[in-house]
């Protein structure tokens, strides 16, 4: 540890040194900014933005705005069975008037704040200046404008694939299109669940470690607490799997707490946040067996092994180093699940947490919803909706109730 504060030290007068003697440490990326002082005619001639999973090809004509939005998340079904194929999820095109694209006009991709910048002048003298950005943590396109006086704007979203739902919703636009998957379910110990893939084929002698059949449940939340065929989930949980010692672990990235939460098992969502946050010092009801696990557990198969005297420094596979970021990432999501779950509008409270345990939290939910409530022996004493009028979508379930 000396030797590295001594390495930081040197380096840190190394930069002032440097420092003392230019005051430019860096190029502005300014100076590398991409300008277009003339309207494009196609989507060929775009111009890239974008931010976390959502990117954008942006191009503007002489008389409208428009971009294609891309997400590396958005296949559909190839033209050949078994293929997938990688497509835009759709068109966005904004007409304004009067119209400023036809003098003045120019285009700029701002490096520094990741956004395209366009301005220009109108016939009758209207100036206009537009930003269009991606928030890099949600998946909204934002376009912001300022003009000398108002204007009309005429939006259109278009989208080539049939079945495209959507909504105006004041300032906002929202769509969306599901692929029709087909129906997979099969038979697993006389019960009806649903199946992993319309056919696979063994490719190792002993199992698979994961539980793709969930799936379905999460993240891609098809069935659910408040979705249709909750019960065929259910029985994928309970009898969909091969081996339950190994399928259904606790640490590390193993999902099955989240599986049960967003499937309402309340006592099997409560052992798994209680084997996930108290690792490895709580007796989980599936334990692994070390003579048939694939993994060197060093917790329990290493002579002398310690653990880190943090609490949530969670040592699990070494392979995924310590701290293992896995399993409390997952743990998590998981007492988020518990604590609350959205289906369409719908916010539903409390859908697997036990009555026993005491809690208070404060969470987001779609539509620029917050929700705060207080529990005390099992009794909501405090419920706080933000806006207020998202309170009549508000579900409690699990046997709570409210105190008046």
């Amino acid at each position: 540890m000396k030797r590295l504060s001594a390495f930081i030290l040197l380096m840190l007068l190394a930069l002032s040194a440097t420092a003392a003697e230019s005051t430019t440490l860096f190029t502005p990326p300014e100076q590398y900014n991409v300008v277009w002082t003339s309207p494009s005619e196609r989507a060929l001639d775009s111009m890239p933005c974008g931010g976390g999973n959502i990117s954008l090809n942006v191009w503007t004509t002489s008389s409208e705005l428009l971009f294609y939005i891309g997400s590396p998340d958005s296949w559909v079904d190839g033209n050949a069975p078994g293929k997938v194929a990688q497509v835009k999820l759709g068109r966005v095109r904004l007409r304004l008037s009067p119209n400023p694209f036809a003098g003045d006009f120019r285009q700029e991709l701002d490096l520094a704040t990741n956004s395209i910048r366009v301005s220009g002048l109108a016939e009758d003298g209207t100036t206009l200046r537009l930003r269009i950005w991606v928030d890099a943590f949600r998946a909204i396109v934002h376009i912001e404008g300022q003009a000398s006086k108002p204007v009309n704007a005429t939006v259109a979203v278009e989208s080539w694939q049939k079945g495209t739902e959507g909504r105006f919703d004041d300032t906002s636009a929202v769509w969306h299109y599901r692929n029709e998957g087909p129906s997979l379910a099969r038979t697993c110990r006389d019960r009806l669940c649903i199946s992993p893939a319309e056919s696979w084929q063994k490719k190792r002698p002993d199992y698979n470690s994961e539980l793709p059949q969930m799936y379905p449940v999460f993240p891609f939340r098809i069935y659910g607490v408040g979705r249709p065929d909750l019960e065929i989930a259910r029985n994928t949980w309970r009898y969909g799997f091969t081996d339950a010692s190994k399928q259904k672990n606790y640490f590390c990235w193993f999902q099955g707490g989240i599986f049960t939460a967003c499937l309402g098992l309340t006592d099997e969502a409560k052992e798994y946040a209680l084997a996930k946050f108290l690792h490895p010092h709580y007796d989980f009801p599936h334990p692994e067996k070390p003579e048939e696990s694939p993994w060197k557990l060093h917790w329990k198969l290493t002579e002398g092994w310690k653990v880190p005297r943090y609490p949530a420094f969670w040592d699990c596979m070494i392979f995924d180093a310590r701290p293992d970021m896995d399993h409390g990432g997952s743990a998590m999501i998981q007492l988020q699940e518990m604590l609350m779950q959205t289906v369409d509008e719908k916010i539903l409270l409390l859908p697997a947490w036990p009555d026993d345990w005491d809690v208070d939290f404060k969470l987001h939910a779609p539509s620029h919803t917050v929700v705060e409530v207080s529990v005390r022996n099992g009794k909501i004493i405090s419920l706080n909706v933000i806006p207020e009028s998202r309170r009549e979508d508000v579900e409690i379930l699990n046997g709570f109730e409210m105190i008046k």
